[in-house]
């Protein structure tokens, strides 16, 4: 047996196991540490992976991390080793802080600091493999890293578009090893790259800087922006799109991208375009709204053009698409209607964390020869599970048998889909935990998706969040074409994808549609992907006719989706919900 563990040491810090060329078990380290977006060195997720295959450090064949430049974390291997145990790893506020003892305006901080961070925050490769060498107890020679992305590339084809056969490959984030995008093409199963983007034309860069000079968090908010954006005025939203944002970026002849001006300097173009000189008070020239509709559009009007242009130059109908760029759903719909492409695959949760997934696929693909034969990711289920003692144990823990009625039920699936049609909003924590972004009914929040009424009560009493986010739905497979509009039939199994919606999906379905342009972000189910999560919504659909549930993930906003029962347990008590179906149990509050 061949193992491969793949790592992505940056945001988002994920670990992956590939077994013989197969994933069976990854996870991103913010699930066990409850940091959102953990940076760092996934030390608790890679032991996971470890546990889950049963084997140790000296098991391992190789190790390879979605780098080849690695972050400086300044710490000693030992000190490192302490901090991510006690810890959980280096934070956001330990990383300003080390940007304020360099002289660096942390309020400008992120993306746009590649440029800083690779004078500043990066060292010898050597060093960093010596330092994960003693954290994790694998010998050095096992230790080697991949172009980022190469990594991205990797996990969007193998990972997903693989049996699709010939494809073309594309990629774009904020920026990883001096390059923020590139174009691949896959023949006969074998990545060849033609394009490369350098990190100084990163349309990421400008998204995630918008973000902040909107009061949000960039790299984590992007998404709040990508949902504001239709509800602006199109006649504000062209007047911003033309008088800021129109012509910073254009598609070259050789399908290449380039911007006005280095991605670093974006921060004080639009600090001077939307607050002018001289900045005597934070107060935009111009609507929040509006901003977010002409960065949005930018987005789209890019990405349209570029993989347009793509299909069209080299003839190739397949396209997978990956990195953090396409976690915009609404740009990748876009893409889906606009372009002449015939098929389409997304990588689901395209960021960083994904790249732990393509690290190990190009480990097993060097170990093995690059014809070696992979396996596509069957499902997204890739985390821990707990058996009944360990949920035991949590309710007694918590005391839940005490402050609640807890009762043991044989079918869960029928009792939480009679709930639903009662207008009552259950979480479920049922077998594996769900890899990436989206919550795809194993730690999810579920709810009857035709009534509105519910949206008030997910957003102030359980979620917690902007009032103006949708929410999402999980479709039936076979009642998919009842609620979305998809001419070409491209698949949707992971959120990551918009659609138009049909007026039956506008009544039966408006709670999880964009209150706005009734676009919805669908989970759409095929039994044997989850056949428990199936039998639920059929029997939902037995008792109300609709073939789809409301489904949100299983946090508070800010909080990382829950892991253990003791996070949903946890969750729980801290919010407003009143039904949790833990495992065998229903937890209802009195």
């Amino acid at each position: 047996m061949t193992y491969v563990l793949g790592i992505n040491p940056n945001h988002n810090c994920t670990a992956c196991l590939l077994k013989d060329g197969e994933v069976i078990a990854c996870a991103s380290e913010e699930r066990f540490s409850g940091i959102k977006n953990h940076l760092g060195f996934p030390l608790r997720a890679t032991d996971f992976v470890l546990r889950f295959a049963g084997i140790g450090p000296e098991d391992l064949d190789l190790v390879v991390t979605s780098f080849t430049t690695p972050m400086r974390n300044f710490w000693t291997a030992e000190q490192m080793k302490e901090y991510f145990v006690r810890k959980g790893g280096l934070g956001v506020e330990a990383t300003l802080q080390q940007l304020r003892a360099k002289g660096y305006h942390p309020a400008s901080w992120g993306l746009r600091a590649i440029t800083f961070l690779s004078r500043n925050f990066f060292y010898p490769r050597e060093r960093h493999e010596r330092e994960i060498s003693a954290v994790t107890g694998v010998p050095r020679e096992k230790i080697t890293g991949v172009d980022h992305h190469v990594a991205h590339a990797h996990v969007s084809y193998y990972g997903f578009a693989a049996e699709a056969g010939d494809c073309l490959v594309m990629t774009y984030d904020g920026g990883g090893d001096e390059t923020c995008g590139s174009i691949f093409l896959a023949r006969d199963s074998v990545l060849r790259r033609m394009v490369s983007i350098p990190n100084s034309c990163s349309l990421a860069s400008l998204y995630a800087d918008v973000t902040l000079h909107l009061g949000m968090k960039m790299i984590e908010h992007e998404y709040k922006v990508m949902g504001l954006a239709p509800y602006a005025d199109p006649v504000r939203v062209e007047r911003v799109y033309r008088e800021i944002f129109e012509g910073l970026f254009e598609v070259t002849p050789d399908l290449g991208i380039r911007s006005r001006m280095p991605s670093e300097y974006f921060y004080y173009y639009l600090r001077e375009k939307l607050f002018g000189r001289p900045l005597k008070e934070r107060r935009s020239l111009y609507r929040f709204d509006w901003i977010a509709g002409a960065i949005q559009r930018l987005t789209e009007e890019v990405l349209v053009e570029w993989v347009k242009k793509a299909v069209e130059k080299t003839g190739e109908g397949k396209v997978a698409l990956g990195g953090g760029v396409f976690l915009n759903v609404k740009a990748n719909m876009e893409i889906m209607y606009r372009t002449p492409l015939q098929e389409l695959y997304v990588c689901p949760s395209g960021g960083d964390e994904s790249t732990a997934i393509g690290a190990a696929y190009w480990g097993y693909k060097l170990l093995c020869g690059e014809r070696a034969k992979t396996k596509p990711v069957r499902d997204l289920y890739l985390g821990p599970s707990y058996d009944e003692g360990e949920v035991e144990e949590a309710l007694r823990r918590w005391g839940a048998r005490r402050k609640y009625r807890v009762e043991e039920v044989k079918d869960m699936e029928g009792h939480v889909a009679e709930l639903l049609s009662k207008g009552k909003i259950v979480a479920r924590f049922r077998g594996r935990m769900e890899f990436g972004a989206r919550a795809l009914g194993n730690r999810s929040i579920l709810a009857d998706p035709s009534r509105f009424d519910l949206v008030r009560e997910l957003n102030e009493q359980i979620k917690q969040r902007d009032f103006w986010m949708p929410f999402a739905p999980t479709i039936l497979a076979e009642r998919q074409h009842d609620y979305l509009l998809n001419p070409k039939n491209i698949p949707a199994p992971h959120m990551v994808l918009a659609f138009k919606t049909t007026p039956l999906a506008w009544k039966e379905l408006s709670a999880a549609l964009h209150p706005y342009d009734k676009t919805c972000r669908p989970q759409v189910l095929e039994k044997k992907t989850n056949e428990s999560y199936y039998r639920l919504i059929k029997e939902f659909e037995k008792l109300t006719g609709i073939g789809a549930v409301l489904n949100t993930s299983f946090n508070l906003h800010g909080d990382p989706i829950v892991c253990s029962p003791d996070d949903a347990l946890r969750t729980l008590e801290n919010s407003g919900l009143r039904h949790l179906a833990l495992e065998n149990y229903l937890i209802s509050k009195e």
